[in-house]
């Protein structure tokens, strides 16, 4: 299109009767103005291009187009309420209004598509080893219609009505030495029995370890209890559905 404009004015200013050629002021001030806005654009430098993109969030896929999303730099700060009762009354666990996606077909494309239930959200008394669950939940039917057939139906959905603070483990997580205490499975280091010849107590697995191990070959395995090199159990299985006996120095069945 620039080069088209130039021929254009040029091809004007040769059917002029003046002898003498001189480049019309609009041109000049277009064409700088044009080239104003190229430098602007371009950089002798593309290295320092990327980089100032890959610098500004805006410029990023993970914001969007940057004519699409507004982001407000001016670092809002949260600030911690100090009155603790206040805190924890606004912010316990309950049931809470939230926007979710109606539970229909796949296919189907439900309007409207979302709808505002109650979900148990919020502080329990031991932080993350409690969560805020539902212990009671009410089934609703939500009308929604077809966007294909304009026909009505019913998703159902359900309601948390009341809620309370569940331990993120169960007693079944602890081990035989274990205790569950406060939702933690706590060692009972006093019920371990650790040969100290060969072991030494875990406290953070509550098992006794052996202090060194070895490679094991083939057909053997590490046993953690003797802290020595053993036949593999499956092998010895493998005798026993057969009808056979073992043989443990050459890890092999025997008649």
């Amino acid at each position: 299109m620039r080069v088209l404009y130039i021929l254009a004015v040029l091809a004007f200013a040769y059917t002029q009767t003046s002898t003498s050629f001189k480049w019309p002021l609009t041109l000049l001030t277009d064409l700088n103005k044009e080239d104003t806005l190229l430098d602007g654009m371009q950089s002798d430098d593309p290295q320092a291009d990327v980089e100032k993109r890959a610098s500004d969030p805006s410029e990023s896929c993970e914001y969007g187009h940057k004519s699409d999303v507004v982001i407000d730099d001016s670092s809002k700060k949260i600030l911690f309420d100090s009155d603790f009762s206040r805190y924890y009354s606004e912010n316990d666990c309950a049931p809470r209004p939230v926007v979710v996606i109606l539970n229909t077909p796949p296919h189907v494309t439900a309007i409207p598509q979302y709808t505002t239930l109650h979900r148990c959200m919020g502080i329990t008394l031991l932080g993350r080893h409690q969560q805020c669950v539902a212990s009671r939940m009410e089934k609703l039917s939500v009308q929604y219609y077809d966007g294909v057939t304009y026909e009505s139906h019913f998703a159902v959905m359900y309601n948390h009505t009341k809620c309370e603070s569940q331990c993120t483990k169960k007693a079944s997580d602890c081990n035989a030495n274990e205790a569950f205490e406060n939702c933690l499975c706590t060692c009972q280091t006093s019920q371990l029995k650790c040969n100290t010849t060969y072991q030494h107590v875990d406290p953070a697995n509550c098992r006794c370890n052996c202090l060194v191990q070895e490679n094991c070959g083939i057909y053997r395995e590490w046993n953690r209890d003797t802290c020595k090199c053993e036949c593999a159990s499956c092998l010895r299985n493998i005798c026993v559905k057969a009808n056979k006996n073992f043989d443990e120095e050459h890890c092999a069945c025997v008649e």
